[in-house]
């Protein structure tokens, strides 16, 4: 999607199909940004969760 929020701040009009020269500039800009991020870790191993931390869970309806 694509908006020009000067005149379109609500983001009522999608402007990918009135203008498809800048789309594919931004799409083109956009994937070599993504491509030079490093690549994501390892996901970290889930440890215990102490009693404080469990209790704060179940008050925001996380746990039973």
């Amino acid at each position: 999607m694509l908006f020009n929020l000067n005149v379109d701040p609500g983001e009522d009009t999608n402007l990918v199909g009135s203008d498809p020269q800048r789309t594919t500039a931004m799409l083109v800009r956009l994937n070599k940004y993504l491509a030079a991020l490093p690549s994501p870790g390892p996901a970290a191993q889930p440890g215990a969760l102490d009693d404080q931390t469990k209790e704060a869970l179940k008050s925001l309806g996380y746990l039973n």
